[in-house]
């Protein structure tokens, strides 16, 4: 049984430039900081990814699997911080010159203002001056949000991952 439609998507990240961060947030690097800040903004966020299922995350286990990941690239993604609190945040995935646009999540307080799109954004063209040259997502087709940043940001379709359930 049919379960959900994705659209994979590309960009070269080198045609992605950087925006400004409005009044009050700053931009920084996940290598910049606190793990815990980031595990508290991917916990939140990544129950609102469409037809995803999330289990409860525990820190040590996302530690393991995400934040020590030798393919998670914490120099090339990006978060916002407002008063010491991640608020949005994208990361990326690289090996050799490719990427992978693996999570952009913005606490439901703080969306739409264009925070998804500014780190997006600043994660691209970390990663075009890190030497990416290709970096690609896939977000479900009923994301529409995310599918508009991607739009802006210069991504083309390139492909469809089908989701099946047995049944």
């Amino acid at each position: 049984m049919h379960r959900s439609t994705a659209t994979v998507s590309s960009v070269d990240p080198s045609t992605v430039r950087p925006g400004r961060a409005p009044e009050g947030v700053a931009l920084r690097r996940l290598a910049e900081l606190e793990p815990k800040l980031v595990f508290a903004l991917d916990a939140a966020t990544s129950a609102d990814i469409p037809n995803e299922d999330v289990d409860d995350l525990r820190y040590e286990q996302w530690l393991a699997d995400y934040w020590t990941h030798p393919d998670l690239d914490l120099e090339s993604s990006v978060a916002a911080v407002v008063d010491g609190v991640a608020v949005s945040f994208s990361c990326l995935d690289a090996s050799g010159d490719r990427g992978l646009s693996s999570m952009t999540g913005t606490l439901r307080s703080h969306r739409g203002r264009g925070l998804a799109e500014l780190v997006k954004r600043a994660t691209l063209a970390n990663a075009a001056a890190n030497g990416i040259r290709l970096a690609i997502t896939h977000n479900d087709e009923t994301n529409a949000a995310m599918l508009r940043v991607n739009a802006k940001l210069g991504y083309e379709p390139v492909g469809t991952l089908l989701g099946w359930t047995r049944g």
